[in-house]
């Protein structure tokens, strides 16, 4: 059941002095404890190895290294400083270049060894950016951001095909301390300001990634069925968001389109290109999940419909190809999670566009203020309802399978290249938009504008992908124009649908029926007026 097999390590061409390794992991997040753990049938008889780990992250101050999808970190180890460059791929996993300082004492922090990173042409060729290369070749401009301390207990699983490095880490993530005052011991400083750090790292040692997928499913499977999941960020990515939020956020966001950008010539085959896609739309989705259950932010409802329906689009690409086996029961799953953020997002837009500026216009109307108090009340029990469902472990599941599915994806279509397959796909993407604009312009109704508004998001969802597919049409004059007409047709809908969600909150709303029927008088008149 246990492997001790090490990591495969190559010494890189530029020095002698650097590692080189290739990471592929995914991590759960929850209320884990060892107690737990030696509770189930894969750790109950392997003896964990114990290890405390202090880790360092440093940055640029605009991030740049994060924008770049890379990190950097020093990290005590068995008594040694380890400097580590972990550099994200488009594939999903990470080069790291791992180099043992010459300090040996804790404190003060040892600075970042130039000799210890790659060299400036290696850099190149993983894509890095500019901003990012120039701030590595002058390692002395770079500053430590956040600090991580963890209790580290690990075990080496052989799990299937695969062998599994499972590490249970706990402790937090902090601003980085200062050396402690003279005549005091080498301790670490008391911080009380500091996020927790709960989580199962799985990381493959050898066999395929599909493994590391099957085992998150089964241990989900096995945990208790609320509070634990996916958790896509990094430690650093956490502690960055912790420290600098508007900063990580920018860094992120820049880091998506900079793995995107990693994709080459050779990375063009459609199940390459629809598992880049995939793994990146499920992983923005878990972390949408994750800020849905902890905060209160309407645009975190709204960009996980949108990674959901940017999933729902690459599974019906899967079936034009010609492998609907392959995504056997995920749509309606996809659907039914769609649905349930689907009551959410239309409370905010209806609360944001319409019951505000409305209360604030006439701001002693008491129909319109208990209006407003009335709906509040119904997006706050829904949002706990949501909140509920999310935690469950359904979702973590779809998750696991989704994951599973980009590491499966066939490596070639089975009639036509890829450049062709991605052709077609747009030209009968394209065709299924002009048919219904005809059918919206000459058989005029709510649900034909609403078909037509759906056939031009998948359109604009699928062209990313038919992009990097090569397919040759001009997609960007296309994506812009289903943009346009999604945006004119979302104000018309968002009408109709605001009617329907205020007329349901209000149902559940102790308002008496001659102050309900006022205010939605009110409402209808506003709407009316703005057609």
């Amino acid at each position: 059941m246990v492997s001790l097999m090490p990591a495969p390590k190559t010494k890189t061409p530029e020095s002698r002095q650097i590692t080189q390794t290739t990471e592929t992991e995914i991590c759960l997040a929850g209320p884990f404890t060892l107690a737990l753990l030696r509770k189930s049938q894969w750790f109950s008889e392997v003896k964990p190895i114990r290890q405390q780990l202090r880790a360092v992250y440093f940055d640029t101050p605009t991030a740049d290294i994060a924008k770049a999808g890379a990190g950097l970190r020093i990290r005590r180890e068995s008594g040694s400083w380890v400097q580590t460059l972990k550099v994200e791929t488009a594939s999903g996993s990470r080069i790291e270049y791992s180099h043992i300082l010459k300090q040996k004492t804790l404190y003060p922090l040892p600075e970042i060894a130039k000799e210890g990173l790659p060299t400036a042409a290696a850099l190149k060729a993983h894509r890095l950016s500019r901003a990012a290369i120039l701030a590595l070749k002058k390692p002395s401009s770079l500053q430590p951001l956040v600090e991580v301390r963890v209790t580290r207990q690990q075990w080496l699983l052989h799990f299937e095909q695969s062998h599994i490095a499972v590490a249970l880490d706990i402790g937090s993530v902090r601003r980085p301390s200062q050396p402690p005052p003279a005549g005091m011991s080498n301790t670490a400083p008391q911080d009380e300001e500091r996020l927790d750090i709960n989580e199962l790292e799985l990381e493959l040692m050898a066999g395929t990634s599909q493994g590391l997928w099957r085992l998150a499913a089964a241990l989900i499977g096995w945990l208790p069925p609320l509070g634990f999941g996916l958790e896509p960020r990094s430690k650093a990515e956490r502690g960055l968001a912790w420290a600098y939020p508007a900063l990580a956020e920018a860094a992120s966001r820049t880091a998506r389109q900079q793995t995107r950008r990693k994709l080459t010539a050779q990375d063009r085959s459609l199940g390459t290109v629809l598992g880049h896609h995939l793994k990146a739309a499920v992983l923005t989705l878990s972390y949408r999940i994750i800020q849905a259950r902890s905060r209160i932010d309407p645009e975190d409802t709204h960009q996980a419909r949108v990674a959901l329906r940017q999933i729902r689009t690459l599974l019906k690409l899967l079936v034009s190809a010609g492998f609907p086996r392959l995504v056997e029961g995920l749509l309606p799953r996809c659907a039914e999670v769609a649905d349930a953020l689907g009551e959410l997002r239309d409370l905010d837009v209806v609360i944001d566009a319409l019951v505000q500026p409305l209360v604030a216009r006439l701001p002693k109307d008491p129909a319109l203020r208990a209006m407003a108090k009335g709906v509040e009340q119904y997006r706050e029990a829904i949002r706990k309802a949501l909140r509920q469902h999310l935690a469950e472990r359904e979702i973590p599941l779809l998750l696991f399978a989704l994951g599973q599915l980009s590491e499966e994806m066939p490596k070639t279509h089975t009639v036509m290249s890829s450049e062709e397959f991605a052709r077609c796909e747009a030209r009968r993407l394209r065709k299924r938009v002009a048919r219904r604009e005809r059918i919206s312009a000459t058989e005029p109704s709510a649900q034909a504008d609403h078909r037509l508004r759906l056939a031009h998001k998948a359109l604009r969802y699928a062209i990313p992908i038919l992009q990097d597919l090569n397919a040759p049409q001009d997609l960007k004059a296309w994506a812009k124009a289903s943009a346009r007409a999604q945006e004119t047709l979302g104000l018309a809908q968002d009408k109709a649908t605001a009617r329907k969600t205020i007329t349901n909150a209000l149902r559940a709303s102790p308002m008496d029926a001659t102050m309900q029927a006022r205010a939605l008088a009110v409402i209808e008149g506003f709407l009316l007026a703005q057609q």
